[in-house]
């Protein structure tokens, strides 16, 4: 449900409040904003799984524990390292796997939500 005209105005002044009292507080909005998923990390680890269940497969077909144990653990490592990779830092909505914005428009999303609200109010 999208927030009222009033509501809107109230959240930016109570964020604009934080962001002035508090400097810590905006340099680690600002810090985890520009934090990036790493493409090549989470690429080799959904092959990792993928490869992983391929061999556990291939131990149950071959009726072998020890080859089914190995793609079981090569499937945990790969899922083990695509949740590193997201906790590092998911990618802000909008953004390409290189940092670049899709929509042309430069900065993080709470600058865009702000740069948004600061043009609805000067047109009104």
């Amino acid at each position: 449900m999208p927030l009222s005209e009033h509501e809107q105005r109230v959240l930016e002044q109570i964020e604009r409040s934080l962001y002035a009292e508090d400097p810590k507080f905006r340099a680690a909005v600002n810090r985890s904003s520009r934090k990036r998923v790493s493409v090549g990390s989470l690429r080799l680890a959904i092959l990792l799984g993928i490869l992983g269940l391929a061999v556990l497969v291939g131990g149950v077909w071959l009726q072998n524990v020890f080859v089914g144990v190995l793609g079981f653990v090569i499937m945990l490592g790969g899922g083990i390292m695509g949740l590193r990779a997201t906790q590092r830092g998911a990618a802000p909505a909008g953004k390409g796997a290189k940092g670049g914005s899709t929509g042309g428009a430069k900065g993080s999303m709470a600058e865009k939500a702000q740069e948004r609200l600061r043009r609805r109010f000067d047109q009104s």
